[in-house]
């Protein structure tokens, strides 16, 4: 489970810098236009969120986006049916964790991650990588928004 997390992301990139991480072979994946949970978004609100950051996405880069990162992990279902009809076919959350393709429980518009930042050091990630660490991930908190 996990819960969301806050809109402290990449509000302050400028266009121009995003564009020249695309340049330098960065995938950028859409996020939305104006920020909102999408789980408390309407349908028809979630749509014009995820189509028109897809839009921009592809119109700056030349390249379709696969993949998607919901706003402070929320989502729900009916956001889910949204992406996958926007051709969008991974989306990220903000649950901690591994995740096993394959697996029953691996749903590729509900992939987990790892936050890493600048204080993450690599024996920190490679301990939060393996498998037994997945069971320390139960002990934070977190709750699914789906």
């Amino acid at each position: 489970e996990c819960r969301e997390r806050g809109g402290d992301g990449l509000r302050g990139h400028r266009r121009d810098a995003l564009l020249a991480l695309a340049d330098e072979g960065l995938e950028l994946a859409p996020h939305t236009v104006t920020h909102p949970l999408l789980r408390n978004a309407t349908a028809e609100t979630a749509r014009y969120e995820i189509a028109e950051s897809a839009r921009w996405v592809a119109e700056s880069t030349g390249r379709e986006p696969f993949a998607f990162a919901y706003p402070g992990g929320s989502h729900k279902p009916e956001t889910r049916t949204v992406l996958a009809d926007e051709g969008l076919q991974l989306a990220f959350t903000t649950c901690r964790g591994t995740n096993r393709p394959g697996d029953d429980s691996f749903d590729p518009l509900r992939i987990r991650r790892f936050n890493v930042g600048q204080a993450t050091s690599l024996a920190v990630l490679r301990a939060e990588m393996r498998p037994e660490f997945r069971h320390l991930n139960r002990l934070w908190p977190l709750r699914e928004t789906s």
